[in-house]
């Protein structure tokens, strides 16, 4: 959703981390592929081009990043963690280690969560009534 407007080191960092955190919980579901995959190609990127920088390592960096792009990648990391349907507590655990890094507080991230939530309920709806 808002990655194409991530410049490229902030992209590769995010790739970094969304990789660890479908990692986490010990599986790689076929949802979560999906997901790397969609995000690839929202990013413009093939998996070849992307230098890979530890999940730390990219944390840190994108404490550099603007406040917008900080709630922006926060925003698409709960998606990386909701794609499976279960929030496993180590994705929770690393979500809230971001958020505390990249300064979300606990209110905002919160709604964040609440909205992330929201919004894929309605698409399963919505793919539910098409019958996708």
């Amino acid at each position: 959703m808002f990655l194409k407007s991530l410049m490229q080191g902030e992209k590769f960092a995010f790739y970094s981390i969304a990789k660890y955190l479908v990692s986490i919980d010990g599986e790689y579901s076929a949802e979560e592929q999906n997901l790397m995959n969609g995000f690839l190609q929202e990013m413009e990127l093939n998996e070849s081009q992307i230098s890979y920088i530890k999940p730390e390592d990219a944390i840190e960096m994108l404490t550099f990043s603007s406040p917008s792009t900080r709630r922006k990648i926060y925003i698409e990391l709960i998606g990386v963690t909701l794609c499976d349907e279960y929030l496993h507590d180590d994705e929770r655990k690393y979500l809230d280690r971001i958020a505390n890094d990249f300064l979300i507080d606990e209110d905002t991230r919160n709604k964040l969560f609440d909205l992330v939530t929201q919004l894929l309920n309605l698409y399963k709806t919505m793919h539910t009534l098409v019958d996708v």
